[in-house]
């Protein structure tokens, strides 16, 4: 009964891990894909001609800065972890870990209110 009862709590915590790495996955994807992407293309293009800041216009300085901006938000995506280890024994073997998924809603959240901000922008 004891085993039944860690092999469904097991299931039910790969299930849900399963579905938020899913969710941070297509956050991910959707950034890199429809934003990073397209701004790394328009970024190398405008350093082939041109790599002096000062000399830049005020739209080149935003596809700067939006790509800045792009790198932050996709590594703080890439960076969260989904499940944080609690507790380990004398050897150093896990004994307890805990759901993250607080965190990668709030970081999936921010991600999506920045790259609105971005869109919002006139280069991106």
């Amino acid at each position: 009964m004891k085993n039944e009862k860690e092999i469904d709590s097991s299931v039910d915590f790969l299930n849900k891990l399963t579905t938020f790495s899913r969710k941070l996955r297509g956050a991910i994807l959707t950034i890199h894909n429809q934003l990073y992407v397209p701004n790394v293309v328009k970024l190398c293009k405008l350093v082939e001609q041109e790599t002096d800041w000062n000399l830049y216009t005020d739209e080149q300085k935003i596809l700067v800065q939006n790509n800045i901006m792009l790198v932050s938000i996709l590594h703080k995506l890439t960076n969260t972890a989904l499940y944080r280890i609690t507790e380990t024994d004398a050897e150093g073997n896990v004994t307890n870990i805990e759901t993250n998924f607080d965190e990668v809603n709030v970081v999936i959240e921010k991600a999506k209110h920045d790259t609105e901000e971005l869109l919002s922008k006139k280069e991106c």
